[in-house]
């Protein structure tokens, strides 16, 4: 009778605690419920070579890069791992700074004097207009040292040698002239300027840009004077007003085999052509410095994970995003032409993909004729990942051996994945619905775990499965946008307070959804995130903020409305992650302080134990939600799942009538007894049969909160599969 009474109730709770869920997992598709696994665990090698060995070990499951170029042949032999193809979302390049001479044609930094370009000549017959912030040196074809820093950029251009690259590295890289990459091809525009690899066609241009070795000293120098260095010939006393040329600040990534190569391979031509460089190896947390914040680099191996939308060529070099004196800006080539910033911005602003096309190709004619930056390759090849569970772990020894499921191969992304990561969310030991521990590899170090200031691709990677966003990529087909925290999504325009159309994006909150800390994550919070983030320049999200205007809420409804028309609005939202008002309010956004100073904002989440999102890991240590575990050395970082994560997997139909463990159909008074017959179990998951049925919402706890999501679901029927019907 209690129980009966007890049913009734719930059922009349089924309104509030309504849930969204999708069908099993079948190969070649992914679950938007998770996670699988109880813990992540993220192991920092410090180099790719020890991240494979570490893969090859069993110490991980699967590695944040492509297969190394040396391990594929071994790898496809081997029974215990799984590979699949692989295309990166995402390039590698010379990065190249236009504000260092000779390679810009000026110095970012006045101290280094006349030598450095710090102002054009007044010989040169051109100075800066006086809109122009004298801080940047802006390309302009009157100029000649401009047009001489040109011809440098385009030796550089000449001495990349891609083929060598790929020859070095077979079945791992692909070439590449522009910056449109495989996964949104259909961009590139065919006619866009190329330099084939030619030490003599980068002897030529250094010589037209006025870069000769004058005094026979093994050396190039610069002569300013056109007609003098043009009629001077070798052997000739040099012109008047040489400069001897600096050597060249080359800082190339070792933690990365083909970076490491690329920057040899160029400090060899360089030397080739009688150019000194001042060579330096590293690591990711030794090189980026160089280029993000000090900006005192000539050139660097770079590299950028991107999305799955052309925009790089407004975001990467339209003069606005170099923002010298702070830190991280995108433009860190720190290129500026005043004709390329109207032509990228109206690519930017195109209502359409099909008017952005032209606008595109344009954009990528004068970039690349410009030599703003040197586009080397993207990684392609392989992904792997462990096909068993680790065997002989201390507490995890019910899944050593069983095979892992549902890893996904994301477009773009492989198993590492864009976002929070599918393979992260959906990997499981067979034969559990949820247990185990995920291991996923990393090669570098986070310096800093923050939703905003947080800058790196390792750091992302930890970050994004503790926040996420409105609306997600279709892993499978990136071109596609799915709902996630909103349960939908339309596209449309609305009319500024100038008159103009411009682009809003409608979306409606899923209910139930929970912060970690288990505030409910409301419409406010949504509007509060993207306010926040905008006003503090969020490292990671500046780009997908700057259009951003306001938000209109009405209910759970909220128009996202940004400040132009633009066929990038989707994009923008699913790349904007929200963070919690209840814990940021009290920290009013600041943009960083001292650019020498890094993390100089005004809240530090990690250290005040406040890494609260909604994502499906959590941080959590010593009963504390918000409180990271990391290692001292930051070589070990360790979340948890969300017991909560948007109410999901939930299958109260569990049992026939004969007490099986196969659903019949309708959720009734057996379901309820299964549950009864657990109550008070902690950890069900070591009965593999009845643990992962009888823990409804998946909290490691049978208790009331499972017999509640039972009873919310009393009498529905079409549950065979396990989901209500009407879900998707």
């Amino acid at each position: 009778m209690k129980l009966r009474i007890l049913a009734i109730t719930m059922i009349l709770m089924t309104a509030m605690m309504a849930a969204s869920m999708t069908t099993v997992e079948s190969p070649g598709t992914f679950e938007k419920f998770g996670s699988r696994v109880d813990d992540i665990i993220f192991r920092v090698a410090g180099s790719l070579s020890g991240e494979a060995t570490d893969f090859e070990a069993g110490n991980i499951d699967f590695m944040d890069w492509a297969v190394p170029a040396d391990r594929i042949d071994a790898w496809e032999s081997n029974p215990a791992i799984i590979l699949e193809d692989y295309s990166e979302a995402g390039w590698y390049e010379y990065d190249i700074n236009l504000q260092m001479w000779p390679i810009g044609h000026g110095s970012m930094r006045p101290e280094l004097g006349e030598l450095g370009g710090a102002a054009p000549t007044a010989d040169m017959g051109w100075a800066f207009p006086a809109s122009w912030d004298e801080g940047h040196y802006w390309i302009d074809d009157g100029c000649q040292r401009c047009q001489d820093a040109k011809m440098f950029r385009k030796a550089l251009a000449s001495l990349t040698n891609r083929d060598g690259l790929s020859s070095a590295f077979p079945g791992t890289l692909s070439p590449m002239e522009t910056f449109i990459f495989p996964t949104i091809g259909g961009w590139e525009d065919p006619a866009a300027p190329t330099y084939p690899y030619s030490i003599a066609n980068a002897k030529s241009y250094f010589d037209q840009g006025g870069f000769k070795d004058y005094d026979n000293d093994g050396r190039r120098e610069y002569c300013k004077h056109v007609a003098e260095r043009n009629a001077w010939l070798p052997g000739q006393p040099a012109p008047a007003d040489t400069e001897e040329i600096p050597d060249i600040q080359l800082w190339s990534r070792t933690d990365d085999p083909p970076r490491q190569l690329a920057g040899e391979l160029m400090a060899s031509g360089l030397a080739a052509c009688f150019i000194a460089t001042d060579y330096h190896g590293g690591t990711y947390s030794t090189c980026t410095p160089h280029a993000w914040k000090a900006y005192d680099y000539h050139i660097y191996t770079g590299g950028w994970g991107w999305a799955t939308v052309p925009d790089m060529y407004y975001e990467c070099w339209n003069s606005e995003k170099d923002i010298y004196p702070s830190t991280d800006g995108d433009n860190y080539n720190r290129y500026h032409r005043q004709t390329y910033d109207t032509l990228s911005y109206d690519f930017k602003t195109s209502a359409t993909s099909a008017a952005a096309l032209p606008l595109c190709y344009q954009c990528q004619q004068v970039i690349h004729d410009d030599v703003a930056c040197i586009p080397l390759y993207t990684m392609a090849g392989y992904v792997a990942h462990r096909k068993y569970y680790k065997v002989g772990v201390v507490g995890e020894e019910q899944y050593g051996g069983l095979e892992w499921q549902g890893f996904v191969n994301e477009q773009g992304f492989g198993y590492y994945g864009g976002a929070f990561g599918f393979s992260s969310l959906n990997a499981h030991p067979a034969g559990y619905e949820r247990g185990g521990t995920i291991r996923h590899g990393l090669i570098d170090i986070p310096a800093k775990i923050d939703p905003l200031d947080s800058e790196s691709f390792y750091e992302a990677q930890i970050i994004s499965k503790m926040y996420e966003a409105l609306i997600a990529r279709n892993p499978l087909s990136v071109a596609d946008y799915i709902p996630w925290l909103a349960s939908s999504f339309t596209e449309g325009t609305w009319v500024n307070p100038q008159g103009d159309t411009c682009s809003k994006v409608t979306v409606t909150l899923r209910p139930n959804i929970l912060f970690h800390d288990n505030h409910p994550l409301t419409p406010e919070d949504v509007e509060f995130s993207y306010q926040y983030k905008k006003a503090a320049m969020a490292v990671a999200e500046s780009t997908v903020l700057k259009e951003y205007h306001s938000c209109v809420i009405d209910g759970d409804t909220i128009q996202i409305r940004y400040n132009s028309t633009s066929f990038l609005a989707l994009s923008w939202v699913a790349g904007t992650a929200i963070i919690p008002k209840h814990i940021w309010e009290a920290y009013p956004p600041k943009l960083p302080g001292d650019p020498a100073v890094p993390g100089s904002w005004s809240f530090d989440p990690e250290a005040e134990n406040k890494l609260i999102g909604t994502g499906p890991f959590r941080a959590y240590k010593d009963g504390i939600v918000g409180k990271l575990d990391i290692s001292a050395g930051r070589d070990y970082i360790h979340l948890s799942a969300n017991p909560t994560y948007h109410r999901e997997l939930i299958r109260p139909d569990f049992v026939n009538s004969d007490i099986q463990p196969v659903p019949d159909g309708t959720v009734d008074i057996d379901d309820f007894g299964m549950v009864i017959g657990k109550y008070g179990d902690a950890k069900p998951w070591t009965d593999p049969t009845w643990g992962p049925i009888t823990d409804v919402n998946k909290d490691d706890f049978v208790d009331v909160d499972d017999i509640m999501e039972t009873g919310a679901r009393y009498g529905l029927t079409g549950c065979q599969s396990g989901y209500p019907p009407g879900y998707a």
